[in-house]
């Protein structure tokens, strides 16, 4: 008995600790977990640990993060980032639009941040055969930013809780403002290093994960000698939403893509802010990524698993094609 309340005692003093988080409070950090502080100032709620502060407006969902003496601001939520189904029409909503929106504090014992929770979203015409225009649809969208590793990578996660109105498509994170990078770098097909001002459109054949268009799931940006890494952690039904037009300025939204009809299951996107950056400095930063979370697998084991793949070493790629009409 006497161990059994002993028990109970640490459970209950673990519990007060996390409902003790408050604005202005230290999160409560257990192994791993960076020290993290979270606020809400004027309007604006903050994130700050030793490497990284990153600031939200929960009025336009616009973030800002400053990382390694750079200041990287992006886009505000936009008419069109969030598409949903309802009955049997599919109609375009703004994120930021939700009538309901709270901000609180969040911790856990490796993430550490704050969690928003947007409701009560409506539609401006009337739907066909679904619910009138006043009625709020039956879906909530939980967002958790929080600050995670000895890096203080800025991690992202997305829980849609639908009934009838379904989540079809979410841009989200936007892209960074065009005036916080110079260059996008995407694994299109061999690699592409875009300048935000090419003269030229630039499209991408396919923008779903593990696709023409991105061959392994992340992308950067680069500013100055600096740059920021963007994961994909859940790459299934996940991608990315790439615009240049002709002259620019380049744009890469974050894409989330339903599941069978359904937001299934929870959505996550990394940040990793580099002090120096460049292309082969991002690919680097990814490949220690896959290391850390075993999905790396070396040339050399490769080989082991199928001999053939050897003989690739020094071949040519030569692309074939037929005249078609």
């Amino acid at each position: 008995m006497r161990k059994r309340a002993e028990l109970v005692k640490v459970i209950l003093v673990g519990a007060a600790l996390l409902a003790a988080v408050g604005p202005g409070l230290v999160a409560p950090r257990l192994a791993g977990a960076p020290r993290v502080r979270t606020s809400s100032e004027g309007g604006l709620w903050f994130i700050r640990g030793a490497r990284l502060t990153v600031g939200l407006d929960p009025a336009d969902l616009r973030l800002t993060v400053r990382a390694a003496g750079r200041e990287w601001r992006f886009l505000p939520s936009s008419a069109g980032d969030l598409t949903v189904k309802s009955g049997a029409s599919e109609f375009p909503l703004r994120l930021a639009d939700a009538a309901v929106k709270t901000v609180e504090p969040y911790a856990t014992g490796y993430l550490s941040g704050i969690k928003v929770t947007l409701a009560d979203f409506k539609r401006d015409s009337p739907p066909q055969g679904g619910q009138s225009p006043s009625a709020p649809l039956d879906l909530a969208i939980q967002v958790f930013l929080g600050l995670e590793g000895r890096d203080e990578d800025l991690v992202i996660r997305v829980i849609a809780s639908d009934g009838k109105a379904r989540v079809r498509e979410l841009l989200f994170p936007p892209s960074p403002d065009p005036a916080s990078f110079d260059a996008t770098v995407v694994p299109f097909m061999q690699g592409m290093l875009l300048p935000k001002d090419w003269p030229r459109p630039v499209r991408l054949y396919d923008e779903i994960s593990y696709g023409r268009g991105l061959y392994m799931p992340w992308w950067g940006h680069e500013q100055g000698a600096g740059a920021v890494l963007v994961v994909l952690e859940t790459p299934a039904d996940a991608g990315i939403r790439l615009s240049h037009p002709a002259g620019g300025p380049t744009r890469a939204d974050v894409r989330w893509l339903h599941s069978l009809g359904r937001w299934s299951y929870p959505r996550a996107v990394r940040y990793a802010f580099l002090a120096r950056g460049g292309h082969v400095a991002l690919a680097k930063r990814y490949r220690r990524y896959a290391v850390e979370t075993g999905n790396f697998v070396s040339l050399r084991e490769k080989i082991a698993r199928n001999p053939l793949v050897g003989n690739l070493i020094g071949s040519p790629v030569i692309h074939t094609s037929i005249l078609y009409h």
